[in-house]
């Protein structure tokens, strides 16, 4: 499964990477949303995005809202990552069809998450 991340953090780049190519998915790695965005029409088939929210240029939400906008992309699951648990960027999440997950995460528990959703996307 593809999976597009997008961080503006290179340690949580590095990390998210490792950790799912170690789970057998195929990465996509992008430095923020913005070039995130400009990303997905060469891998439009992506299955999965994992957002930062606090990005320069485009934050997670804007993302996700434009990713909502593509027709192919209208249910795909998008995880959005943040160290902030503030409950209106986390209801707009939902808004948006998004899980928001909180900063750090068990590395075993997100990865845990994303087989879920792919369990329940793929059937």
């Amino acid at each position: 499964m593809k999976i597009l991340v997008a961080d503006d953090s290179e340690k949580q780049r590095l990390f998210l990477q490792g950790l799912l190519k170690e789970n057998n998915f195929d990465v996509i790695v992008s430095v923020n949303g913005t070039d995130a965005w400009e990303k997905i029409p060469s891998h439009d088939d992506a299955k999965l995005f994992i957002l930062d929210y606090h990005m320069p240029g485009l934050n997670g939400l804007e993302l996700c809202s434009k990713i909502r906008g593509l027709d192919r992309h209208k249910n795909t699951p998008i995880l959005i990552l943040s160290s902030d648990n503030n409950r209106e960027l986390r209801a707009k999440s939902k808004e948006y069809g998004a899980m928001w997950l909180v900063k750090p995460m068990n590395p075993d528990a997100l990865v845990n998450v994303i087989k879920k959703m792919q369990m329940k996307f793929s059937a």
